[in-house]
């Protein structure tokens, strides 16, 4: 089945076998329903813009679920991504959010043209970037303890944006954290232009506590440079 600019809304479980197909090029998605609802297809499953209505749950059974353009959740919806992988790989920007809970474990980009967050977001596992930056916007994105972000090399183009329009790059640290390396945060800004802007951080001295650090650029010079 294919889709280019319908409206379909969905009321119940998606399901689909290991020879399905949804592939859409363009329309919209909107999960209804007033019980949790059920997305699971062992086959190939490409959502373009995929909406969760309010009042709604959503809880994703596929191993690998693909949007092309927005996935929406809004305030009093949830989607549930755990131990699943989102691919974003539109044409064009494309929009996560919507003030919902939505939980993720596996986030890839694959988008010349970016991803723009609309909310804070916890990712628990990975976020891979094959092509293309993760704007931050306002609002941060948190990694959690056992999290990491990957890329074939980071550069302007493989990047997560945090600037002064408000996001920051976070990360989780547990008890007694303490001698964990260099870790480089991936950041950067396009106030003009795409500039990469790594921060690096080593953790020499255990906390006590638990805790995050968080990071942000701002185009400017140093004083002291």
């Amino acid at each position: 089945m294919s889709a280019s600019g319908a409206v379909f809304t969905q009321s119940g479980d998606w399901l689909g076998g290991s020879d399905s197909l949804f592939d859409a090029t363009g329309g919209t998605v909107s999960f209804i329903g007033s019980e949790t609802q059920n997305l699971s297809s062992s086959g190939t499953t490409n959502f373009f813009h995929l909406n969760v209505a309010s009042g709604s749950s959503l809880n994703l059974d596929s191993q690998t679920l693909g949007v092309r353009g927005d996935l929406t959740v809004p305030a009093g919806a949830t989607f549930d991504g755990s131990n699943k992988k989102i691919l974003f790989d539109g044409d064009s920007m494309q929009y996560l959010g919507g003030g919902g809970v939505i939980e993720l474990d596996n986030l890839e980009l694959d988008n010349s043209s970016g991803l723009l967050l609309g909310q804070d977001q916890l990712i628990n596992d990975t976020l891979t970037l094959i092509d293309g930056w993760l704007d931050l916007g306002a609002y941060s994105l948190t990694l959690g303890l056992d999290a990491n972000i990957t890329a074939m090399g980071f550069d302007p183009g493989r990047m997560v944006v945090a600037d002064s329009s408000g996001g920051w790059l976070c990360r989780i640290y547990p008890d007694g954290a303490s001698s964990t390396g260099f870790q480089v945060f991936p950041i950067g800004d396009n106030t003009s232009t795409l500039d990469y802007s790594p921060a690096t951080l080593n953790l020499e001295i255990g906390a006590s506590t638990s805790g995050k650090v968080c990071v942000q650029v701002v185009d400017d010079r140093h004083q002291q440079v």
